[in-house]
C-alpha cells in the first residue's frame, strides 16, 4: 500500500455533558523503531478542555510508535484528539493501528463533592453522604496526566476512624524521596497534620495491598505529578533481555510497558468499629500508637517501669479478624 508523503490524519472525539472519551487499542504496529518515532507515530492529546484548544500549546499525553501500544486511554475532560503522522511511502498491510472508542460516564471520577473555586481535581468526601467507596486516579485505567494535582479531604463523624486500602497502586517511582510523582496521606484535615508514614516520607512506586488507618475522623490525601525532562527515566523502559532484531526488541518493550500503567485505586471506609486509640493506650506513659495502623503500639521503657497490654476493645462482634503488633 502506498501512502501520500508526509501524511497526517487527525481524529477528534467529543463526549457529551458529564462524559469522557475512552479509547482501547487491540492492534498497534507502526513503521520504525519504538525508540526513535521518526517514520510513523501517533500523538495523543487527552487533557483538552475544549474542541478549539490549540494542539501546539496543549500538553501531549503521549507519542507512540513501533509496537508500544497506548492500550487504554481516558480523556481528562470531554475531548480527546489523535494525530497520526507518517513519512513512509510503501507500507505493508500488517502495519497500522486498530481500536475502539466509547463515551463513558465521568461519575466514577467524582468520589465526592467537587470543591468550588478550585480548578482541577479537589474533592470533599463526607461520611454523611457515603460511608465507603473507591477513589480512582484521574484517568483510570489509563495513565494519569503530567503536571497535575489532586486533593481528597475525607471528613467523618465524631468517634469514627478512616481506613484506606490501596487495591491498585502504581505511580512513577523516581527514587527514595519521590522527586517525580507522589501521593501523601495526612492524618488530619490540613497539610500541617502529621504524615502517615507507611513507606517513607511519601508514598511512591508499586505497592501491593497496602492499608492505612487515621487516628481520628479526618484525613487528607494529596496526589502530585510532574513533567520531567525527556532524558528523565519516567516513560522509559529498562529491559534486561536484549535483541538486535527490531521486532523482538519492540515486543520486549511492549511487554514491559504493559505493566507500567501509572494508576491507583484507593478504597476508603468510615467506621466507629475500628479500635479506639485512646482506649487502647489507657493513658499509659511510654505507650504510643504506631501511626497508620489500626491497633499497633510501641512500648518504650525508661529504667524499670511496668506497662500493661490490653486487648483492643471492640464495639461490635462482626468486626472480623484483628491483628495487632506490640513493639
Amino acid at each position: 500500500m502506498t501512502l501520500p508523503r508526509n501524511l497526517q490524519c487527525v481524529y477528534t472525539f467529543v463526549a457529551g455533558p458529564r462524559q469522557r472519551v475512552k479509547l482501547e487499542f487491540d492492534h498497534f504496529l507502526l513503521a520504525g523503531g519504538s525508540d526513535s518515532c521518526e517514520i510513523e507515530y501517533l500523538d495523543i492529546y487527552s487533557e483538552l478542555e475544549r474542541v478549539e484548544s490549540d494542539l501546539l500549546s496543549a500538553s501531549l499525553g503521549g507519542r507512540y510508535c513501533g509496537t508500544v501500544s497506548p492500550h487504554v486511554r481516558i480523556s481528562l475532560y470531554g475531548v480527546l484528539v489523535l494525530v497520526f503522522h507518517s513519512r513512509a511511502r510503501e507500507i505493508d498491510r500488517k502495519f497500522g493501528f486498530h481500536g475502539r472508542y466509547s463515551f463513558i460516564s465521568d461519575a466514577k471520577y467524582q468520589p465526592g463533592m467537587a470543591l468550588k473555586g478550585v480548578h482541577g481535581c479537589s474533592f470533599l468526601i463526607d461520611a454523611s453522604k457515603r460511608k465507603k467507596g473507591p477513589i480512582y486516579s484521574p484517568t483510570y485505567p489509563g495513565t494519569y496526566p503530567k503536571n497535575f494535582h489532586c486533593s481528597y479531604l475525607l471528613l467523618g463523624r465524631s468517634g469514627q476512624r478512616i481506613h484506606l486500602f490501596f487495591r491498585d497502586f502504581d505511580i512513577f517511582f523516581g527514587g527514595e524521596h519521590c522527586p517525580y510523582d507522589s501521593l501523601t496521606v495526612f492524618d488530619g484535615s490540613t497539610t500541617s497534620s502529621p504524615i502517615i508514614k507507611k513507606i517513607a516520607f511519601e508514598v511512591c512506586g508499586l505497592q501491593q495491598r497496602m492499608e492505612l488507618y487515621s487516628v481520628g475522623p479526618e484525613l487528607l490525601i494529596h496526589f502530585n505529578t510532574t513533567d520531567p525532562a525527556k532524558k528523565d527515566p519516567r516513560g522509559t523502559i529498562l529491559v534486561v533481555l536484549r535483541s538486535d532484531r527490531p521486532l523482538v526488541r519492540d515486543w520486549l518493550l511492549q511487554e514491559k510497558k504493559s505493566y507500567n500503567h501509572h494508576i491507583f485505586v484507593i478504597e476508603y471506609e468510615f467506621s466507629s468499629r475500628f479500635v479506639d486509640v485512646a482506649q487502647l493506650l489507657h493513658g499509659q506513659k511510654g505507650v504510643t500508637h504506631m501511626r497508620g495502623t489500626e491497633c499497633d503500639v510501641r512500648v518504650e521503657s525508661n529504667r524499670e517501669t511496668s506497662h500493661y497490654i490490653y486487648s483492643p476493645m471492640k464495639h461490635h462482634e462482626d468486626h472480623g479478624l484483628l491483628r495487632c503488633i506490640r513493639k
